[in-house]
């Protein structure tokens, strides 16, 4: 399986709509950019409500491609739903 399809399972596997809770179908995601195994999907409710903004990074070992896990995806999208838009405070922590 290509890393770009992979992106899109774990997208559909870890992202909802947060207004009514449905999971997004493929068809629902569109791909907004790539960058440093770094894809950005912005996600479209079928009930039309906000649209969302998801990512998914895909590592790469020395011979294939290893996506995160379950768990990691979870923590990742706690962090973004958790960000308050203050990018100097983000880039401060590190």
């Amino acid at each position: 399986m290509d890393s770009l399809e992979e992106a899109f399972k774990q997208v559909q596997r870890a992202f909802h709509c947060p207004k009514c809770g449905k999971s997004y179908d493929k068809k629902d995601l569109q791909l907004k950019g790539f960058l440093n195994n770094t894809y950005i999907f912005k996600a479209f409710c079928d009930k039309n409500h906000t649209a969302t903004v998801a990512e998914c990074v895909i590592f790469m070992d020395q011979n294939n491609m290893q996506p995160l896990s379950n768990k990691d995806i979870a923590d990742l999208k706690q962090e973004i739903n958790g960000f308050d838009g203050n990018f100097e405070k983000l880039f401060r922590k590190k």
